[in-house]
């Protein structure tokens, strides 16, 4: 499968703490396997609060239509880490972007 999540400077630890939530040495804990598959996830989400360029609604299907095919490879724990992470991160942007239409909207009466 091609590799589409897209390049960040971030550190790995940084990102997965802001999009999943998770401690970094919790996820240092974690196997190679789950780091590298929750990394490329989060790094691909976490672009929608940084690139007004993109569909927000795009990445956000193909975050979780990937999370999705690869969800049965992952124990039970670290598929429910990743999913609550990956949910409340688009939950929070979606929240976010409801405001800022708000805020928008009144703006321009």
């Amino acid at each position: 499968m091609p590799n589409k999540q897209p390049h960040s400077s971030l550190d790995p630890q940084v990102l997965i703490r802001q999009v999943l939530n998770v401690m970094p040495a919790r996820y240092e804990s974690w196997p190679e396997a789950v780091r590298t598959l929750a990394y490329n996830l989060a790094a691909e989400l976490f672009i929608i609060r940084n690139n007004p360029f993109i569909n927000p609604q795009i990445v956000q299907k193909s975050v979780f239509a990937r999370f999705n095919s690869e969800k049965g490879a992952l124990s039970e724990k670290y598929c429910q880490t990743i999913a609550e992470g990956l949910e409340r991160y688009w939950e929070e942007f979606a929240a976010d972007q409801r405001f800022r239409g708000k805020v928008l909207q009144k703006l321009r009466k």
